[in-house]
């Protein structure tokens, strides 16, 4: 996974607007703007692992007036992120544990997550 400065460079060459709220020593929160919608970002890379968690925000017009809503990342958005966070020859994976393991402090967040020192099974070409 990139760094914080590297990923701060990547959005400033696409013309994101980002901020950066919190930077910790294994990981930071930062938003970044597309069109009309916002990117909430947790990225960390503690214990092993490389981990960016996403959901995304938009403002609508409810009954006449704005409210911001989140709302589960598409497919397109997981792939911005991916190339924005991750080195392009690095594998990234989206897990579903069994669902008795499943802790899902926010509904409507979705995580991509790379083994920093094993690496992905990975199928067949073919299958990709």
């Amino acid at each position: 996974m990139r760094r914080l400065e590297k990923i701060k460079q990547v959005l400033t060459d696409k013309r994101y607007p980002f901020h950066v709220y919190n930077e910790g020593e294994d990981g930071f929160y930062l938003s970044f703007i597309i069109t009309d919608r916002m990117y909430c970002i947790v990225a960390s890379w503690g214990m092993g692992w490389d981990h960016v968690s996403l959901h995304t925000q938009r403002t609508v017009i409810v009954d006449g007036e704005e409210k911001i809503v989140t709302i589960l990342p598409l497919w397109d958005d997981m792939c911005i992120v991916r190339e924005i966070f991750f080195h392009p020859d690095e594998w990234v994976m989206q897990l579903h544990p069994p669902i008795d393991k499943n802790i899902s402090v926010h509904n409507d967040t979705l995580h991509l997550w790379r083994p920093q020192r094993k690496p992905i099974p990975k199928p067949p070409k073919e299958m990709v």
